[in-house]
């Protein structure tokens, strides 16, 4: 069972806690981590879920709204094992979204989007994930030639083409029908890669990797993109023993990379969510779990 966590609410061991009456905008589930407890009802849409599969449902002498128990500070630890989560209805929030996934090299971006992945199918979302570059047989063709560090020689402006080329068959093959069936689009990359790196990192002139990404793109734009945000000495201790030709630019080509990527968020907040991703994996979940919810709380366009 998995749900954003909105506040810990926890009880006092031996008082049963409930809301009289309901309200389907507060509407809210309790989730009991110990197999051992089971735990109140806070209201009819509310039920406490046991990790052997059962559900038990107990009734609490408290009364007012569920606005008023939300306000409550009072709370005390009940058996420390139960965490009141709004359980989102992700089929809706993430039904014909396009989001992508960015962040420095080391950031743990694949790891979330790995976690995040496994949460929409539990979710009953099953995303049509792509990767940059990459995502189709043309596009990791071209993903080989741009990773191989035996191009070391290989020219700014070529590469950005080339990653440009590798995104114009995905856009093609595999992301525009997706969102044509109202499918939810998760990209590993997109053009906020090549902003950062062939752009504030390499220093070619962003007006001209825009320009080459409307071709390739046809003007489709995500509805938002997750910046895992992590400083270069942090990113570079996370680092596999063998790189790749991108990776191993250097600290200071790294460092630009980072300033790429949030000034990016910085110029358009809206349409980009930024992420801390130094702390531990479960913390960089959490936060980003809360952060999708907050910025695609209103439909698709």
């Amino acid at each position: 069972m998995a749900g954003i966590i909105h506040g810990v609410f926890p009880f006092e061991e031996g008082v049963a806690v409930g809301i009289a009456g309901t309200d389907a905008d507060w509407s809210r589930r309790l989730i009991d981590l110990d197999a051992t407890e089971a735990g109140p009802v806070l209201s009819p849409d509310i039920h406490v879920h046991r990790t052997d599969g059962s559900r038990r449902n107990v009734t609490s002498p408290v009364r007012g709204s569920i606005h008023d128990f939300c306000r409550h500070r009072a709370c005390r630890f009940w058996h420390g094992a139960s965490y009141l989560a709004s359980m989102q209805d992700w089929t809706k929030i993430l039904a014909g979204r396009f989001i992508v996934f960015d962040g420095p090299d080391g950031s743990g971006k694949s790891t979330q989007l790995a976690k995040f992945t496994s949460f929409c199918g539990d979710h009953g979302v099953i995303p049509v994930e792509v990767r940059e570059p990459g995502g189709t047989p043309i596009g990791e063709a071209i993903r080989g030639v741009l990773l191989d560090p035996r191009y070391e020689e290989m020219d700014l402006r070529c590469e950005m083409l080339l990653y440009m080329a590798s995104r114009s068959q995905l856009m093609d093959e595999r992301i525009r029908p997706a969102l044509a069936e109202g499918r939810f689009v998760l990209a590993d990359r997109f053009i906020s890669s090549t902003l950062a790196y062939q752009g504030t990192a390499g220093g070619l002139d962003p007006e001209e990797i825009m320009a080459v990404g409307h071709v390739a793109t046809g003007g489709c734009e995500p509805d938002l993109v997750v910046i895992f945000d992590v400083d270069e000495a942090t990113a570079a201790g996370r680092l596999p023993a063998t790189l790749d030709r991108m990776e191993l630019k250097g600290a200071a080509f790294h460092r630009r990379v980072r300033q790429g990527y949030l000034a990016q968020a910085k110029r358009a907040p809206d349409r980009h969510l930024v992420v801390d991703a130094t702390v531990d994996e479960g913390s960089v979940f959490q936060a980003l779990l809360e952060g999708l919810e907050s910025h695609l709380s209103a439909p698709a366009g």
